[in-house]
């Protein structure tokens, strides 16, 4: 009977091997060094870590033996709580720093479309629109507004030319 239920063990072992396998790969494709034995992330899912010794004990026909493997990996010498405590890390320090990289990258490009938040300007659309931007410098002082507006403006605009009091038809 037991033989039998060591068989069973062993098959569903086999099972789950290539997904543990997969995981690890995974991991460490987003986040190199992620699976290494001292971090947080490599005592849970690495071949010696919790997970891998679930698999073992269950390929090899001891899920006792693959818990005390698994418990150890937690709490005992090398395990989680004493690498984290040893400064090891979690695991994942490169990946945060991928996605904090991107995030700073597309938030670069951002403020350098539309300016920073602070209004400080410098932006590609403040170049454009801004009160010194190539429309708001023609909207504004420029042809068709202002005090020296060439259109609009009062005193020498094309329009106070003509329809001033001192203009042709003024």
């Amino acid at each position: 009977m037991l033989g039998g239920l060591s068989g069973l063990l062993g098959s569903v072992g086999s099972v789950l091997r290539p997904a543990h396998d997969f995981v690890n790969d995974v991991a460490e494709t987003l986040s190199p060094g992620s699976t290494e034995g001292r971090t947080t992330t490599g005592n849970l899912i690495n071949d010696n870590g919790v997970t891998g010794d679930l698999v073992s004990g269950l390929e090899e026909g001891n899920l006792i033996g693959g818990i005390v493997g698994a418990y150890g990996d937690i709490i005992g010498p090398g395990g989680a709580i004493n690498n984290l405590g040893d400064g090891y890390g979690l695991g994942i320090e490169g990946l945060l720093g991928n996605v904090l990289g991107t995030a700073d990258g597309v938030l670069g490009t951002v403020d350098s479309l539309l300016g920073s938040a602070e209004g400080a300007g410098g932006g590609v659309l403040d170049g454009i629109l801004g009160e010194g931007g190539l429309l708001g410098g023609f909207l504004g002082d420029g042809a068709l507004g202002g005090a020296g507006g060439f259109l609009l403006g009062s005193g020498s605009s094309l329009l106070d030319g003509i329809l001033g009091d001192g203009g042709l038809l003024g």
